[in-house]
């Protein structure tokens, strides 16, 4: 997982008669290093860096695989450790032609459900995977979660849509909704936490290409705490915003 940085404003002490100056023989302490602790903005990068390091594993086996022989699904959110972040359901036992459904299999001891469906339009396929009842692990509970992804005959990429109703370990609600675009070299999202800090929704925007690296940034109830610099390798750097969360 990328390292995440603090990128901290000046901090202006006000006191009577003036800030106090430090001894001058004595070297200032270093910053001991803090835990990730729920409802703070640490946190919420801390989490959603690592789970766009599981997009970029989805992203590395869908090459070679987007054509009509073949549908791909995968099942993830964030603080989700049990992560499928493959589904290759193929060959099939036929190329798509005309719209219908296949029977959905279920994988308990895997924690997933999975549907195969012909879109009607050509050989274009859809993969609907979910959660076959609830998941409670590390203090995180979902109580349900699904993806949709879709292959639109022609094209060299996915589309995906995924949704939860997720509980993180704070009891701070993590359910989510979004969706992005998936090919053999990068990917986008789009996705919405409900409330992830008790101080309103946030949002996330980002992509990674194999030639560009990522981008993107999150913001919560519409002001931005971080972000991705795409010259570092480092992840998601925080921009401190007092008031918005804690730190």
């Amino acid at each position: 997982m990328r390292t995440t940085h603090l990128v901290l404003g000046s901090l202006l002490l006000i006191a009577c008669g003036g800030a106090p100056e430090p001894p001058a023989t004595q070297d200032a302490a270093p910053e001991p290093e803090v835990e990730p602790t729920p409802m703070s903005c640490r946190y919420l990068a801390y989490v959603i860096d690592d789970y766009l390091d599981t997009f970029e594993f989805t992203v590395a086996q869908v090459s070679g695989h987007l054509f009509s022989g073949e549908a791909i699904g995968f099942l993830y959110f964030p603080g989700f450790e049990q992560n499928l972040a493959w589904l290759h359901l193929g060959p099939l036992i036929q190329e798509c032609s005309r719209p219908m459904s296949y029977d959905e299999s279920c994988f308990e001891s895997e924690n997933h459900c999975a549907t195969v469906e012909c879109t009607g339009a050509g050989a274009g396929w859809a993969v609907h995977t979910r959660l076959p009842g609830q998941f409670d692990q590390n203090g995180w509970v979902y109580d349900a979660g699904e993806t949709h992804t879709v292959w639109t005959d022609g094209t060299q990429h996915m589309d995906f849509t995924l949704s939860a109703t997720a509980t993180g370990p704070a009891g701070d609600d993590w359910s989510i909704d979004g969706g992005g675009e998936i090919d053999a070299d990068h990917f986008s999202i789009d996705l919405t936490i409900a409330d992830p800090l008790r101080t309103g929704e946030a949002r996330l925007t980002a992509g990674w290409s194999a030639t560009g690296g990522y981008t993107g940034a999150i913001t919560v109830d519409g002001v931005e705490v971080a972000f991705i610099d795409p010259s570092s390798d480092h992840g998601l750097e925080l921009v401190r915003r007092d008031g918005v969360c804690l730190w």
